[in-house]
């Protein structure tokens, strides 16, 4: 989700009302989940993050694909950071598939397709 703020101040005319102007674009955080791999790069992402904070910003993309694999859709996202990692626990009575989460901060995206 992508918000504005909106600044509001008293305007000084015979109106008497309140003007309104564009703030500060205000993004929520992205929630990513995935069944877990052998691949430890969101991990010692995450751990990078808590250990050096702003040296684990990264400029990302987010690629939505269909059935076969082909893009449908891109999201470019700005000094992103993990704020959140997840895993789905360790349970040997489940015979469920285990999931990794992370939440990730940004400053800024947009998408591109």
């Amino acid at each position: 989700m992508r918000a504005a703020a909106v600044t509001e101040f008293p305007e000084e005319s015979r109106f008497k009302a309140l003007q309104k102007l564009p703030g500060l674009d205000r993004h929520a955080n992205i929630s990513l989940m995935q069944g877990i791999t052998d691949s430890l790069d969101l991990y010692d992402w995450h751990k990078q993050a808590t250990e050096s904070g702003a040296a684990a910003k990264k400029n990302m993309s987010i690629i939505q694909t269909d059935e076969a694999g082909a893009e449908t859709a891109r999201w470019e996202i700005v000094n992103a950071w993990p704020v959140k990692y997840i895993h789905s626990g360790f349970s040997a009575k489940e015979n469920e598939v285990a999931i990794d989460a992370m939440e990730i901060v940004c400053e800024g995206y947009t998408r591109v397709r």
